[in-house]
């Protein structure tokens, strides 16, 4: 599987959004075998808490799949989404990356946020 940033994004933005109530309520599936872009989510979803951005009742079943239940973000996951969060300056990122030839990881996206943000002033 290729890890997709925008899918990462709206995982966090999601997140983030839910209320008390949601986030109890709120299960991310990935079943073992499924080309649904819910399962694509949840796989992220899994990612990011493994990186530590995300906390939750992670779980497993023999049969049927992977879960992620009660996702919060946690506070490195809510640096990172302060980080990405607009829209133009995620858009900006994004077009950095490409035009130095940089894949965006974890590490590199502070320094990418940086070259962006400085591209969006001048």
């Amino acid at each position: 599987m290729r890890r997709d940033w925008d899918i990462m994004r709206s995982v966090l933005l999601e997140v983030e959004a839910l209320d008390v109530k949601q986030t109890e309520e709120f299960v991310f599936f990935q079943p073992y075998s499924s080309g649904d872009p819910e399962a694509d989510r949840a796989r992220h979803a899994l990612m990011l808490e493994e990186m530590g951005y995300l906390k939750g009742i992670k779980y497993q079943t023999l049969s049927e799949g992977r879960y992620l239940k009660s996702p919060e973000l946690t506070m490195p996951g809510a640096d990172l989404l302060d980080t990405i969060r607009e829209k133009k300056m995620w858009e900006k990122i994004k077009e950095v990356s490409k035009e130095r030839g940089v894949g965006i990881a974890f590490d590199t996206l502070k320094g990418l946020a940086g070259l962006a943000a400085t591209a969006l002033m001048t």
